[in-house]
């Protein structure tokens, strides 16, 4: 770390300001996530938890301008149908 501060005349080469906010955002996350499994069994929220990916994707895409293939559109439509059945296929349990 003392490199790193020499290197940038003494100072931090990050903004702590957004290392904050994304620390407290993921700990929100994982305290929903440790709820959630508390309430649903662990075979229902471990597929569910991975639409992340999706929602991610879709964010750049929005956000970002980030190009969108046909072969991401098609395994995002594909993940959230299998999020979709996982949750229709617990009600009949």
């Amino acid at each position: 770390m003392s490199i790193v501060s020499y290197l940038y005349g003494g100072r931090l080469a990050t903004n702590w300001t957004y290392i904050l906010i994304a620390a407290i955002v993921f700990v929100i996350g994982e305290t929903l996530y440790l709820m959630a499994l508390k309430i649903i069994d662990v075979s229902i929220i471990a597929p569910l938890f991975n639409i992340r990916v999706a929602i991610t994707v879709i964010l750049s895409f929005i956000i970002l301008g980030e190009s969108l293939t046909n072969k991401s559109l098609y395994l995002i439509i594909l993940i959230f149908i299998a999020g979709f059945l996982l949750s229709w296929m617990k009600s009949f349990h």
